[in-house]
C-alpha cells in the first residue's frame, strides 16, 4: 500500500489528547500508596463473631478474645480497635513481602491503665512454622501517639501474615487508630508508581474521577494524612471504600512535581457550588504557597448526570448547574477551562435532547464539552473451549474488524460532537473524560480488570491516531483508568506491573504536542474498516509516523514516498490479539516499511 504525507501542517494536536484518569474507587488509592495493608484505619462494620474489622483476622481458626472494634474511640472520631489483655491479636494475611527489603510498621496507638507492650510479626502462611521477622513496641503514651519497628525480610513471600499481639503476660489494654506497614525510605506513595508515571510524561489526570465525584468530599483529602478519614463508598451502591490517604495534597502536588495539568471533576451531587469554588480557591493557594502560579486547569462540572446514578438530573437541572458554577470557579481560579459533559451524538436519535439543551442555553459559558468512549465486545478468551463458548466472538479476523470498527465508530461520534459545536458559532470544543475497551470489566466484584493484550494496545494506538485528527477541535482527552480499576498500572504489592498501555503512551508521547500533517494511504479494508490506521505528525523537528496494523493474518507493506529512512523505529506487535505486545525489531527500507500483523509503530523521520 502507498503512503504519501503533505508536509503543509493543517493544525496542531495538544499534548492533552494523551491525558489520564484517577478514579479514586475499589483499589486505585491503595495502589498509589507504598502501604502493604488493607484496610489500615480499621474502617468497619467489625465482623458479628469475632469483633475484627474488615481485613483483619484472629491468630487461628478459634480466632481470639479481647478484641474490640469500636467506631469513633480512634482519631478525629475514626474507627479504632481495642486490644485487651494477654494474648489479644489481630493479623492481616496473604500479605506479598520481597527478599532483601526492610518493612518499616507505622502505628498509632495509645495505652490505658498502664504501658504495654505489642509484638509484631511477619509469619509464613503456615502458621507457626518460624518468623519471617519480628520486633516489639512499648506503648507507654496515654495519648495516640507514633510508635515505628523496622522489620527486615531475608525473603520473598507471596503469602506472608503480619500480626500485632499484647506480648508476655501483660493484661493491659491499648487502643489502635491505624497500623501501616511500608517499605523503608518510602513515604505515602508507591515510588515505583510515581516513577512510571513521571516517565510517560503525563500532561493532564482527571481527579477524582468519575462516578466517585458525586460523593467526593475534597477537604477530606487535605491536611494531616494519619488525620485523613476511610470511608464507605455511596457513589456505587457497593461494599466498596473510599480512601482519602491520597486526596487533595496528594493530587495537586503530583501535578506540580511533573508539570500535569489539573483536570478536577466537581462534585454536583452531594457537593454545592460553594464547595466547588472552595476547592477552586484552595488550589490556587496551593500552588502560590509553594511558589508557583495556578496552571490552568481543567474544571469538570460533574461525571455524566444524565445517568442514573448519584448525581442524575433532568438537562434543565443541569443547564441550571452550569449557570452556577461556571462562573463561580472562573472567579475563583484564574486560569480555568470549565467543562461541559453531555452524551456523544448518535446516528439515530441526531444531537440528543441534552447535548442540544446544553450548547443552545449555556454553551458560551462552556470552553470544552465532554463525552465519554467506551468500546466493547465479547471475545473467547484462549483458556476457554469452543465447546462452552457461548457470546461474542473467537474469530481473529472478526475480532479485529470489530476494533477498528469502533476506533471509527468514536471519531464520527466526536466528529458530529464538534459540528455541533460550530453550527452553533460556539468556540467551545470537545473532549473525552473516559475512554477504554471494555472485554473482561464487570461491575460484579471487587476488581475491575482489562487484561494486559494486544486488543487494548491497539484499541489505544488506534484512538491516539483518530484524536490527532480531529484536534484542535478535539482539545482533551482523558484514558481510564491509570493505576488498578481497569488500570495500565497495577500495583498490588512489592512490585509494579505495566501492561503496554504504558508503552502505547510512552511511544507516541514524542509526537505530542505536534503538527498534524495530512496521510493518503490506500489501506484495504478489514470488515467496516481499514486494516492500517495512520497519523503524521511534526515535532521538534521530527516527523513521526504513527501506524496501526489490525489485521490478524496479514503484514502491512507501506511504500513511503517521498521520505528518507526513519531515524527512530519503535514497534510492538502479538501473534495473538489476546496476548501481550512486544517490542519488535521491523525492516526499513529507502521505499518504505512492513508491519507485522497484530502492530503498532511509531516511525520518526527528520524534518528539514
Amino acid at each position: 500500500m502507498d503512503l504519501n504525507v503533505d508536509r503543509s501542517a493543517s493544525h496542531t494536536a495538544s499534548e492533552f489528547l494523551l491525558g489520564q484518569n484517577i478514579e479514586t474507587c475499589l483499589d486505585t488509592v491503595p495502589g498509589l500508596l507504598s502501604d502493604r495493608l488493607e484496610n489500615p484505619k480499621f474502617l468497619g462494620p467489625c465482623h458479628v463473631m469475632s469483633g475484627h474489622p474488615p481485613g483483619w483476622e484472629g491468630p487461628g481458626a478459634l480466632g481470639t478474645l479481647g478484641v474490640r472494634h469500636v467506631p469513633g474511640a480512634g482519631l478525629m472520631g475514626a474507627d479504632a480497635v481495642y486490644l485487651s489483655g494477654k494474648g489479644a491479636t489481630i493479623v492481616q494475611g496473604d500479605r506479598r513481602i520481597a527478599g532483601g527489603e526492610t518493612l518499616v510498621a507505622e502505628i498509632w496507638a495509645r495505652c490505658v491503665g498502664e504501658p504495654v507492650t505489642l509484638a509484631l510479626l511477619l509469619m509464613p502462611k503456615a502458621y507457626r512454622q518460624y518468623f519471617i521477622a519480628a520486633g516489639d513496641i512499648l506503648v507507654d503514651c496515654p495519648q495516640f501517639t507514633r510508635y515505628t519497628l523496622e522489620l527486615k525480610v531475608p525473603s520473598d513471600h507471596d503469602d506472608a501474615s503480619f500480626s500485632i499481639a499484647i506480648a508476655g503476660e501483660s493484661d493491659g489494654t491499648v487502643c489502635l487508630d491505624q497500623v501501616h506497614l511500608r517499605p523503608q525510605g518510602e513515604d505515602l506513595l508507591c515510588a515505583q508508581v510515581v516513577e512510571q508515571m513521571e516517565s510517560m510524561q503525563i500532561p493532564t489526570i482527571r481527579f477524582p474521577g468519575g462516578i466517585i465525584s458525586t460523593t467526593y468530599n475534597w477537604r477530606h483529602g487535605t491536611g494531616p494524612v494519619h488525620l485523613r478519614p476511610t470511608l464507605h463508598d455511596a457513589a456505587f451502591f457497593k461494599n466498596w471504600t473510599l480512601f482519602y490517604d491520597f486526596g487533595t495534597d496528594e493530587y495537586l502536588q503530583l501535578c506540580l512535581d511533573q508539570g500535569i495539568a489539573p483536570t478536577i471533576t466537581l462534585n454536583i451531587a452531594t457537593g454545592d457550588v460553594d464547595e466547588a469554588r472552595s476547592w477552586a480557591e484552595y488550589a490556587v493557594k496551593f500552588f502560590r504557597d509553594r511558589g508557583a502560579e495556578p496552571p490552568a486547569a481543567y474544571w469538570q462540572i460533574g461525571n455524566h448526570p444524565f445517568f442514573k446514578t448519584m448525581a442524575f438530573m433532568t438537562s434543565d437541572m443541569y443547564v441550571e448547574t452550569v449557570r452556577k458554577y461556571a462562573p463561580a470557579i472562573r472567579e475563583a481560579y484564574p486560569n480555568a477551562k470549565i467543562v461541559g459533559v453531555s452524551q456523544p451524538p448518535s446516528g439515530e436519535d441526531g444531537e440528543g435532547e441534552w447535548l442540544t439543551k446544553t450548547l443552545d442555553e449555556v454553551g458560551g459559558l462552556l470552553d470544552v464539552i465532554q463525552c465519554q468512549c467506551y468500546g466493547m465486545q465479547g471475545i473467547q478468551p484462549r483458556d476457554v473451549d469452543n465447546a462452552v463458548w457461548n457470546g461474542g466472538t473467537s474469530d481473529l479476523t472478526e475480532m479485529m474488524g470489530n476494533l477498528a470498527s469502533g476506533v471509527d465508530h468514536h471519531q464520527k461520534e466526536l466528529t458530529r460532537m464538534i459540528e455541533s459545536c460550530r453550527q452553533r458559532g460556539l468556540a467551545t470544543n470537545v473532549g473525552v473524560a473516559e475512554w477504554n475497551y471494555w472485554t473482561t470489566a464487570s461491575g460484579h466484584g471487587e476488581i475491575f480488570h482489562e487484561p494486559d493484550d494486544a486488543l487494548h494496545a491497539l484499541f489505544i494506538a488506534g484512538m491516539l491516531i483518530g484524536f490527532a485528527a480531529l484536534a484542535p477541535d478535539l482539545e482533551v482527552a482523558h484514558y481510564y483508568n491509570l493505576v488498578n480499576c481497569m488500570g495500565i498500572l497495577i500495583h498490588r504489592g512489592p512490585g509494579t506491573v505495566v501492561h503496554a498501555g504504558v508503552d502505547v503512551f510512552r511511544m507516541f508521547r514524542p509526537a505530542f504536542p505536534g503538527e498534524f500533517l495530512p496521510v493518503d494511504m490506500d489501506a484495504p479494508a478489514l470488515g467496516e474498516s481499514k486494516s492500517v490506521h495512520a497519523a503524521a505528525l511534526r515535532s521538534d523537528g521530527q516527523i513521526h509516523l504513527l501506524l496501526v496494523n489490525y489485521s490478524a493474518t496479514e503484514p502491512a507493506d507501506i511504500r513511503l514516498h517521498e521520505m528518507d529512512r526513519p531515524v527512530e523505529c519503535i514497534c510492538m506487535s502479538s501473534e495473538d490479539p489476546r496476548g501481550r505486545p512486544q517490542f519488535t525489531e521491523i525492516e526499513t527500507g529507502p521505499e518504505g516499511v512492513t508491519l507485522p500483523p497484530l502492530s503498532l509503530a511509531r516511525l520518526a523521520f527528520s524534518a528539514p
